[in-house]
């Protein structure tokens, strides 16, 4: 009787954390579901305020990127209340997230070291994307802006030591053919092939920020995060001025207060802090991918907007670039152990196909004896196939 009723309790404690174990599951898929969305906007509303910024005679990107890069200063402020809502002091939370802005326990190497670099890498990101949403359209923009995730592989393998992982290696080359496809297009068309190299350099600079942010804290938290970016925006607040006044002193750039489009601007502005804000808020809260297809969303948002309002033409060379580099995106999104797995399967396919047409090759050659012939091909396989179950797991290709 005790041990039916122990066997009762404890499928009733099982019942209860499969239920909780759901529960949770449910909440953060929903919250997840409702950050998609809102990132998705926020991502299409950036790009189309954007390019509505830098339509016409607007040159003033300098004084642009200083504006809009200054608001995400916000964004440490904003997450201390939610920390302190979770039980954290000011006095903890500091204590914890100070430390990205230090280098050896001293502050000033961390701000020359860490900071700098950061503001730089995502300064000229930004400015980048102003002189791309100029030349082509939002959608465009984005679509390749989704190559970052594939140069950050890139920079992750030759920066960070990174395993080489053979379904990786094959996004890589789709981001790649995808970008490829955009530049012909445009070349076609004889006009934004700038705008595509500008787009390109985008992508580069964000996945240098986003690398280098790993390398010099591999474990950074969110609120350390935040704080980073914070301090960037800071940093760009104090010193950006100096580019605007002389670009402004040299003619490089035209500042006309009495024109300037400060409802754009300041949407746009708005719209990038949403997303930094979505991005994290997302990450914390639900999964990561999700906020990775928020994203990845903001692609065929911004078609629609383009083609419904600009009246933007895409070419099937656009749209086979745009389903390739979408493909790399979720490739990308594999967790490594799962990407190991399916790699090892297709290098193994691989292997078997070829030892096969080996066979066949073998079998249809008159000069060798076909006893001969099918031990030897039988042999190398298993040979190979235990190289490939030892060795290549090692490698982790």
């Amino acid at each position: 009787m005790r041990e039916n009723e122990n066997q009762t309790q404890i499928s009733e404690k099982e019942d209860e954390a499969c239920k909780q174990h759901c529960n949770t599951y449910s909440i953060k898929s929903s919250m997840g579901l409702v950050a998609v969305l809102l990132l998705a906007v926020a991502v299409v509303l950036e790009g189309q305020f954007g390019r509505d910024l830098t339509s016409g005679n607007f040159t003033a990107i300098a004084f642009a990127t200083w504006y809009a890069r200054s608001w995400t200063v916000i964004c440490y402020p904003l997450y201390c209340p939610i920390g302190m809502i979770f039980g954290k002091s000011l006095k903890e939370m500091w204590k914890e997230d100070s430390s990205i802005l230090q280098y050896h326990g001293k502050f000033t190497k961390g701000f020359i070291i860490r900071i700098i670099p950061i503001t730089i890498f995502l300064a000229a990101s930004y400015t980048c994307f102003f002189y791309a949403v100029k030349m082509v359209s939002p959608t465009d923009y984005i679509t390749i802006l989704s190559v970052n995730i594939a140069l950050i592989y890139i920079l992750s393998v030759t920066w960070l030591r990174e395993p080489v992982i053979l379904l990786r290696v094959i996004a890589v080359v789709l981001a790649i053919a995808g970008v490829l496809f955009y530049a012909i297009s445009y070349r076609q068309s004889g006009s934004g092939t700038v705008g595509v190299i500008m787009s390109l350099i985008s992508a580069l600079l964000s996945a240098l920020y986003r690398v280098y942010l790993k390398r010099v804290l591999p474990d950074s938290c969110f609120g350390k995060t935040l704080l980073a970016l914070s301090a960037v925006s800071m940093t760009v607040l104090l010193s950006g001025w100096i580019f605007v006044l002389l670009f402004s002193a040299t003619g490089f750039e035209a500042l006309n207060w009495d024109v300037m489009p400060w409802d754009s601007l300041n949407l746009t502005a708005a719209f990038g802090v949403a997303i930094h804000a979505l991005t994290f808020l997302g990450t914390a809260v639900s999964y990561p991918v999700f906020v990775a297809i928020g994203l990845l969303l903001g692609i065929p948002g911004n078609a629609i907007v383009d083609i419904a309002m600009h009246h933007v033409i895409f070419d099937y060379l656009k749209i086979l670039g745009a389903i390739l580099i979408s493909c790399s995106f979720l490739i990308l999104l594999i967790p490594e152990d799962k990407a190991i797995t399916i790699s090892k399967r297709i290098l193994s396919a691989c292997l078997r196909l070829m030892i096969k047409c080996n066979q066949n090759n073998l079998s249809t050659d008159p000069t060798t004896p076909t006893n001969n012939g099918v031990t030897s091909t039988s042999s190398s396989y298993f040979f190979i196939d235990s190289k490939y179950n030892s060795g290549l797991a090692e490698t982790q290709i």
